[in-house]
């Protein structure tokens, strides 16, 4: 075949550069007849060649080959990634450190998802300054205050690389101060960043581990690796962070924790720091609720792990709250019993005889869903982050009286605000909002004022969007669309 016949595609290694790479008509028709479905092969049925990147081919194998290129957008709106508040470390994702007052998209992502027509952003999770997101296709791309390096900040996201130069699909990760865990499609759990108190589940076997001025010699910051020791074997499904601990649920609903435990937040009856993974005996070990259900049941275990700046908390299949760790502030709901907490207990004031759906754990304060849709949130509310219409502290569980009415979906509490999103799409917040994190914008009130009573964020109604997912960070709120 003459050379001028043959035909072009693009690089999906580097989409933004589309670097054009020849290859010959009858390489096509060779492959339509071995009936290939890879990137870039037909069906042989003359239908478009689908690549990687998202490029449709044309083409005709008898008389003149056709091409035609085009760009496959993504429905509009449809997991689009949405932040605003505090940007001075660049975790808005915009390219610059300015904080924004109102929601604002995440034009990175146009590029960036362009690999595959079908990639879309499924999560995002955020830390104090760092923020995250994965991806339908198990990418995972991170910016901002990225590890306690200077160097390390990052305004723009970005993948990381690792796990897509190995093939590895992240399905879940946690965020947290200098660190971050991830777990893959098969379970396995990675981690990497700062580790001086065994947040990252990986000690260094050549140094005591109770020696603690041993420990602080040696670099505090891990490259990606696995996490093992009892992990190995474990298909994790679910993972949390607090500021230095970290938290893994596996499929069989038993709990693993690990890293700094001065305040109890590991629940291993200790205040040790613990260098790697340990199982949780008496969440791995449920008693049964008290008084027993009417209809017998099977046994309860855990679905759901979540984690403060020091204190933890995890749901049961059965919708029991076990909350422990740090309590100077009442945030493990049990009125203030103690300082701390160190093995999980029940919740119940309020909750009692509730079932609980959900658990969000922000860096004092921490909020509940129940199976009605009711919103229940208790802790430090100094900054009206507790929705109750003042600045004090709640030690009990405490329903949101203004958002009865709303059948609430999923709620995630910060730094110093709390964000609920309800059935109809939409988002309420409250709390601190001196850099905008609440999204109100300055045209509407002061973003310095603290809001005591949940607050709708109007602009995703005005531009008909409804809110698929939404995560606070220290001072900053990710939010994840899809038309209303």
């Amino acid at each position: 075949m003459p050379q001028s016949s043959a035909l072009l595609r693009y690089s999906p290694r580097r989409l933004s550069s589309y670097l054009p790479i020849a290859f010959n008509v009858t390489d096509l028709t060779s492959a339509s007849h071995r009936g290939g479905r890879q990137g870039g092969e037909s069906d042989g049925g003359g239908q478009p060649w689908l690549f990687p990147c998202g490029l449709g081919l044309v083409f005709s194998i008898c008389g003149r080959v056709n091409v035609l290129c085009e760009e496959r957008k993504r429905d509009k709106g449809s997991g689009d990634l949405w932040t605003w508040g505090s940007g001075m470390q660049g975790q808005l994702g915009h390219g610059d450190y300015s904080s924004q007052a109102s929601p604002r998209k995440v034009d990175a992502f146009e590029q960036l998802l362009l690999k595959s027509p079908v990639e879309k952003l499924s999560q995002c999770k955020a830390g104090s300054v760092t923020s995250a997101c994965v991806t339908t296709l198990g990418r995972l791309f991170m910016w901002g205050r990225t590890s306690d390096s200077n160097a390390s900040l990052q305004s723009l996201p970005k993948v990381i690389e690792t796990f897509e130069e190995q093939g590895i699909q992240i399905v879940d990760f946690a965020v947290g101060d200098g660190f971050t865990i991830a777990v893959d499609s098969k379970g396995c759990v990675y981690s990497w960043g700062k580790s001086n108190r065994g947040q990252c589940g990986r000690p260094n076997k050549e140094v005591d581990t109770k020696d603690l001025w041993a420990r602080r010699q040696l670099s505090d910051t891990l490259e990606i690796g696995r996490v093992e020791g009892t992990l190995a074997g474990k298909q994790i499904t679910q993972l949390a962070s607090g500021r230095s601990h970290s938290l893994a649920l596996a499929e069989d609903g038993s709990v693993f924790t690990w890293g700094l435990g001065q305040d109890g937040q590991l629940g291993l009856g200790s205040r040790d720091d613990v260098l790697e993974p340990q199982p949780m005996d008496y969440l791995n070990s449920l008693p049964p609720p008290f008084p027993p259900p009417p209809q017998p049941s099977p046994p309860a275990r855990v679905k759901q792990v979540a984690a403060g700046q020091l204190f933890s908390a995890a749901v049961t299949t059965d919708g029991r709250l076990f909350t422990w760790g740090s309590d100077d502030y009442g945030q493990l709901g049990h009125g203030q019993e103690s300082r701390r907490g160190l093995t999980p207990k029940l919740v119940r004031g309020a909750l009692q005889g509730k079932r609980v759906s959900a658990v969000s754990c922000g860096a004092y304060h921490i909020g509940a869903i129940t199976e009605e849709g009711e919103v229940y949130v208790w802790g430090y509310g100094r900054d009206g982050e507790t929705g109750h219409g003042e600045k004090s502290d709640i030690h009990i569980p405490a329903q949101v009286e203004a958002l009865k009415g709303q059948r609430a979906v999923s709620i995630s509490c910060g730094g110093g605000h709390t964000a609920v999103t309800t059935a109809d799409g939409s988002l309420y917040m409250f709390g601190r909002g001196r850099d905008g994190q609440l999204g109100r914008g300055s045209d509407i009130e002061s973003i310095a004022m603290y809001r005591t009573l949940p607050v709708v964020v109007e602009q995703f109604q005005q531009l008909k969007l409804s809110i698929a997912s939404v995560t606070c960070g220290g001072d900053h709120t990710m939010a994840i669309t899809t038309p209303a």
